[in-house]
């Protein structure tokens, strides 16, 4: 079981001040959306200048071989949408030097339901994976996809047929990569965390916490909420680290990690 951290205040500061250099494998957060949830005011046009001194913190304590994922959804602003997504992921990689690696997209089964006027329901979020180095850590052991037996080819299900061995493992690996999006539920009331306006599955850091951080390295999430980036890394074996604003919040972590699974320290100490 990995060994935790919780800190209590903004991001910003506490990595400045109190997190070293180099010291975390993986950072896998969902930042406050823009203008869209009582907790976050920033403005979609204040969007990218808010988050880019913060993602400089990210790149900082990085290790070489760290990677940064990133959960975010844009949002409509006067009857279309807003490109601080894009100007957010543009300034990552041309102003702080981020390498982009690849976007997933999260296509949630149960998306909020509402008036969209001339649009479809949102039921999409894209998952930004960047990472400090070309040398970044991957490992594809613990996501790899068992492959079907057999293969749609277009025609008649009379005529489906079993691939050749050649074709069903050309990599003789035993299982297949699986694709860039995934198709999760949202988390709710079942999981300890309906409190929380924002909560992403635990899948979703299970899933880059077993591609992106090695065995007995460090997550880390800087916007933590519900503390389910945490729950996941436990589970795995990996030492974590948590930053949250709201003390509110931050108390139900606590309960819902248990009070002996970690040490809750205040800024200006790190527990390892």
């Amino acid at each position: 079981m990995g060994a935790g951290t919780l800190m209590v205040g903004d991001c910003l500061e506490v990595l400045r001040d109190h997190v070293p250099d180099e010291c975390v494998d993986l950072i896998v957060t969902s930042p406050p959306y823009a203008d869209l949830r009582p907790e976050c005011s920033i403005r979609p046009d204040d969007y990218v200048d808010w988050f880019t001194p913060r993602a400089e913190q990210f790149l900082r304590v990085l290790k070489p071989t760290g990677s940064f994922i990133l959960n975010i959804c844009d949002r409509v602003v006067d009857g279309e949408r807003h490109l601080f997504v894009f100007d957010l992921v543009i300034a990552l990689k041309r102003q702080l030097g981020f390498v982009f690696v690849e976007t997933h997209y999260w296509m949630k089964r149960n998306p909020m339901p509402g008036s969209f006027r001339k649009r479809a329901m949102p039921a999409v979020e894209p998952i930004f994976w960047f990472a400090r180095t070309k040398s970044h850590y991957w490992s594809d052991e613990g996501i790899r996809q068992p492959y079907r037996s057999k293969r749609h080819l277009g025609k008649p299900k009379s005529r489906l047929r079993a691939p050749n061995q050649s074709e069903r493992d050309l990599y003789r690996r035993g299982s297949a990569l699986p694709p860039n999006y995934f198709t999760w539920t949202k988390e709710g009331k079942r999981d300890g965390a309906d409190f929380h306006t924002a909560v992403f599955p635990i899948r979703l850091p299970t899933w880059f916490i077993k591609a992106g951080c090695p065995a007995g390295g460090t997550v880390m999430d800087p916007f933590a909420g519900s503390g389910t980036t945490a729950i996941a890394a436990q589970v795995l074996g990996r030492d974590w680290v948590l930053i949250e604003q709201d003390p509110a919040y931050a108390d139900v972590i606590c309960q819902r990690l248990g009070t002996e699974a970690f040490v809750k320290a205040p800024p200006g100490r790190v527990v390892r």
